[in-house]
């Protein structure tokens, strides 16, 4: 009987340590420095870079602001061209 409880223990904190929190935890934790290097990657600099395996996102920030400048002065152009339009 008292074989009985020990491997009913066993078993129970077998199912413990392979719950899905925990694991995640423990991925977390084994990960830490890479998932905090990623996280930077994307604060950090003006050029965003980050690899996961096999995928790799880089996103240039600068080259952005300049094509919604570029976008809004053409609005802006377009809109005086009509504005000049309705007057004459």
């Amino acid at each position: 009987m008292n074989t009985i409880n020990t491997l009913e223990i066993i078993e129970r904190i077998g199912y413990l340590l392979l719950s899905w929190p925990v694991v995640i935890a423990f991925i977390l934790i084994v990960y830490r420095k890479t998932i905090s290097r990623v996280i930077e990657s994307f604060t950090d600099q003006d050029v965003v870079k980050a690899k996961v395996g096999p995928i790799e996102l880089e996103r240039k920030l600068e080259s952005i602001v300049e094509k919604g400048d570029g976008a809004l002065h053409r609005l802006n152009q377009i809109n005086n061209l009509m504005a000049k339009s309705r007057h004459v």
